[in-house]
């Protein structure tokens, strides 16, 4: 899947259908005057609090895992819950998370490095890196799309089995209703759209010639020890030992293939619901703290 609407991307240590990063959660009040043994059974007492769905007699259920961190050392993980309910497999601390749209950010930050290197700017019009599009999306530019006001349509895929290549040519075949008229003028109306983020993910590549995947593993992942994340570029690789991810009702949640729809009227409202983006990691905390400065 070259889901660049954020990509897949694994990560050990938090997520399933709870992701949960508690650094700096319990505050001050606790912390200073805490003993080592005192803070661990501070917060084993209080995150076991939050998890009681899935610890005790509902140990059986869907879980997640939690990491908290005290200025960027992680001080404490634990695993909750089941990783695959009917198989009665626990979740574990090592285990690959997918991420669906929190993978957004890795995106958007390759973007900051294309800037950073003189690549790119974030006022560049999308056209200017992808000419192909109609030119009804003249006046659209990098930021617009970052921070969801550019009235792209989002034509939809399925959320794990197209490629960036077959989302953009979904979208190149709306013509001039890739732009949706009930959101402009253009950067006036903020609407989710995955189709945001597959644009900007083809940015990356065309300007720095890395596969997005290439770019966030030397750029991101690899300088800050993130060994065990990943980008998922290929439908067909597997990652082993993956969590289900579960709906409220516990069946298992996925995000099979789906039909196109028909192009938009104009000015209409597109029908198609958007849908995930995806990724996987190992270390939250290190990417936290980079985040934090």
């Amino acid at each position: 899947m070259h889901r660049m609407d954020g990509h897949a991307c694994w990560w050990h240590g938090a997520g399933g259908p709870c992701l949960a990063l508690l650094a700096g959660w319990l505050g001050p009040a606790i912390l200073p005057a805490a003993t080592v043994l005192e803070l661990d059974a501070a917060i084993s007492n209080a995150v076991d609090s939050c998890f009681a769905f899935a610890t005790g007699a509902n140990a059986g259920k869907p879980g997640g895992i939690v990491g908290v961190a005290l200025k960027g050392e992680l001080i404490f993980q634990r695993a909750y819950g089941r990783a695959d309910v009917a198989a009665g497999k626990p979740n574990s601390i090592t285990a690959p998370f997918y991420l669906a749209s929190c993978s957004k950010q890795f995106t958007a930050m390759c973007i900051l490095l294309c800037q950073e290197k003189g690549l790119l700017a974030v006022t560049d019009e999308v056209r200017l890196h992808l000419p192909e599009l109609d030119p009804a999306f003249t006046g659209v530019t990098i930021q617009h799309m970052l921070n969801m006001i550019s009235a792209i349509y989002d034509t939809g895929t399925g959320n794990q089995t197209n490629t960036a290549a077959g989302m953009l040519a979904g979208l190149l075949q709306e013509g001039p209703y890739g732009i949706v008229g009930a959101e402009k003028p253009i950067g006036s109306t903020m609407k989710y759209c995955n189709m945001n983020y597959v644009l900007l993910a083809l940015i990356v590549e065309r300007v720095s010639g890395k596969t997005l995947r290439q770019f966030a593993r030397e750029e991101i992942f690899d300088k800050l020890g993130m060994s065990d994340t990943d980008l998922r570029d290929d439908p067909a690789l597997v990652v082993t030992n993956q969590p289900n991810g579960y709906t409220a009702s516990l069946t298992v949640w996925s995000t099979g293939p789906r039909t196109r729809p028909p192009p938009a009227p104009p000015g209409s409202v597109p029908p198609w619901p958007t849908c995930s983006s995806g990724m996987r990691t190992s270390t939250p905390i290190s990417w936290a703290s980079n985040c934090r400065g």
